[in-house]
């Protein structure tokens, strides 16, 4: 026998074998281009929260999905973002993504991809995200994903209820009616010392439009809504929507009483300080502020004696309503990179990574499931109440609705409109610039 010669077992155990090693070379192959593949696209993303926050969350995401996320940010001053976006996407430019703030929708809804049902179910949306989020619904799809919640809340000055006997903060704005007279003092010529609560003016309290259009909202307005058969936005605010006295007509009476000298709950005029500094002196019995501001009234007087709680509702109001900003993350039409920001996003989004978010900047989740526990720091467990029932309005143009509320409210205040008046004259203004 010629031992040179395969028998018929060799050589098939060859051919087994070179096959074997053929479709473990292809494999291997196409095991290395999946990985290429899998590579993170880089995302670019604008927008004008605080470099510090989103560049430590952008490392954390990065590294913790550095094999399919890499999100590239740049930080825009606010006064500045904008004309810096919409002058970027005129000359073929601009970032893949933005994150936007509420106010934002309405002018810039055409230069955001909308995410279709088929991809993102609205069962699912609604499941996962609180329901400020539902600002984002449309009839045809999303306009992109929450990402931060900043809810109105109460913040009340501890000596000054407990040197009134007063035990506890009031959950119901009736309740000030019989409050701010215990609390106010003031000398023989009026010129208030203490104040209870900072409302009923514009040029002094902080965050006076976002209050008043709180007030009407709790009243059952919400200001701004889209068309069911246009999809188009238009302003509510004049219609009395079945209620023996408007909403809007309700929320004004409420607000300017408190800065009426000759009412027993006159406590605010313009002659005062900021509000907010009124508070951090001491002299301010309630201050209606942001959950983000609670930082900021730590540091500047870590001795301030003070609580938060959620902002007070009405008796008669059938469900509970407090004012709030939110952001989100939006994709641009004009990107190359839909699919994969989209895919990003939804990483960026799921419960692991944003619970990061909830301990970088100590504001409530946007998502229901992080929501479920009950936080062991007092605060945050009234944040995250106050962001379930959050509801934020749909601003037309921060800078201009600012000056249309300003102006009429400071006209029923110096006797130059009438209530009604300065209704009919603020819906016109907001539909002006809702389809200007």
């Amino acid at each position: 026998m010629n031992s040179d010669k395969l028998s018929p077992f060799q050589l098939i155990l060859f051919v087994v074998i070179v096959f074997l090693i053929i479709i473990g070379v292809m494999v291997f192959a196409l095991k290395k281009q999946g990985g290429a593949s899998e590579k993170a696209v880089p995302i670019t993303v604008w927008g004008t929260l605080s470099g510090d926050f989103i560049y430590s969350y952008q490392e954390f995401i990065n590294e913790l999905n550095k094999d399919s996320i890499e999100v590239i940010y740049t930080e825009f001053p606010e006064d500045e973002f904008e004309d810096e976006l919409i002058s970027a996407l005129a000359s073929g430019e601009g970032p893949d993504a933005v994150i936007f703030s509420d106010d934002l929708i309405i002018k810039h809804e055409n230069k955001l991809f909308t995410i279709g049902y088929d991809f993102y179910k609205q069962s699912d949306f609604r499941n996962n995200f609180i329901e400020s989020g539902e600002i984002l619904l449309k009839d045809d799809g999303i306009l992109g994903i929450p990402f931060i919640v900043d809810p109105l809340v109460l913040y009340w000055n501890r000596t000054i209820l407990n040197a009134n006997g007063i035990s506890q903060p009031p959950e119901h704005w009736e309740e000030f009616l019989e409050l701010v007279p215990k609390i106010t003092k003031s000398d023989s010529s009026s010129n208030i010392s203490t104040a209870a609560l900072a409302m009923g003016e514009f040029r002094n309290i902080n965050n006076a439009k976002e209050i008043f259009i709180t007030l009407v909202q709790q009243a059952g307005n919400p200001i701004v809504t889209r068309d069911k058969n246009t999809g188009d936005f238009t302003s509510i605010f004049e219609e009395r929507l079945g209620y023996s006295v408007s909403p809007a007509d309700a929320a004004i009476n409420f607000f300017t009483q408190f800065s009426n000298p000759s009412k027993n709950v006159y406590t605010w005029n313009r002659s005062l300080p900021q509000a907010d500094e009124m508070f951090l002196s001491g002299d301010l019995a309630f201050y209606i502020g942001f959950a983000s501001e609670r930082n900021f009234l730590v540091e500047r007087n870590p001795n301030l004696n003070f609580g938060i709680t959620q902002l007070p509702q009405s008796r008669s109001s059938q469900g509970k309503i407090t004012g709030g900003k939110m952001h989100f993350l939006g994709i641009l039409n004009r990107s190359e990179n839909i699919g994969a920001a989209y895919d990003t996003f939804i990483k960026m989004t799921n419960s692991e990574n944003m619970s990061f978010v909830y301990d970088l900047i100590n504001l409530p989740p946007v998502r229901r499931d992080l929501l479920a526990g009950v936080p062991s720091i007092d605060y945050r467990d009234t944040f995250n109440k106050a962001a379930l029932i959050t509801k934020p309005f749909i601003d037309p143009d921060p800078t201009k609705t600012d000056q249309i509320f300003q102006n009429s409210i400071e006209s029923v205040i110096s006797g130059r409109f009438s209530v009604s008046d300065a209704i009919k004259r603020i819906d016109q203004d907001l539909d002006l610039l809702i389809n200007d």
